[in-house]
């Protein structure tokens, strides 16, 4: 491995601790997002309208929860085997090197879909959080 291809791997590592940082951010705000849910329908709305935006508001914000989770284990393995590539390089273990480049190449395969559905689901799902909170402020008034 080259020193320009030592650099873009380094650059990719960079790169996927941003990654990262946003799916554990998701991650936390999916969590909060799920918790207000329940206190809006349990403690704060007597009798609810528009109920019926609960139950899409709860599993899509699971869905992405889920997404979110599987996505920040997928980075954190892509972090450590781009790690683990210069190491195995320099120690002259070129069949384990591929191996990691394998399984990187493997995981990015599956990442971007799991953030795509990371990411829709929880807009939806915040839209329909939103809808149900501001439905019932209404009907307070």
């Amino acid at each position: 491995m080259d020193k320009e291809e030592q650099e873009e791997l380094e650059k990719l590592g960079e790169v996927q601790k941003f990654q990262f940082d946003y799916f554990k951010l998701m991650t936390t705000l999916n969590i909060a997002f799920i918790t207000a849910l329940i206190a809006l329908v349990k403690g704060v709305f007597e009798t609810p309208k528009a109920i019926f935006l609960v139950t899409p508001a709860f599993i899509f914000l699971m869905v992405s929860l889920l997404a979110s989770l599987i996505t920040l284990v997928t980075i954190g393995n892509i972090i450590l085997w781009v790690k683990g590539i210069p190491v195995y390089l320099r120690t002259k273990q070129e069949k384990k090197a591929k191996k990691l480049a394998e399984n990187v190449m493997k995981a990015f395969d599956s990442f971007g879909v799991l953030q795509t559905i990371a990411i829709y689901s929880f807009g939806l799902g915040a839209l329909a959080l939103l809808a149900f909170a501001v439905m019932n402020f209404w009907n307070l008034i």
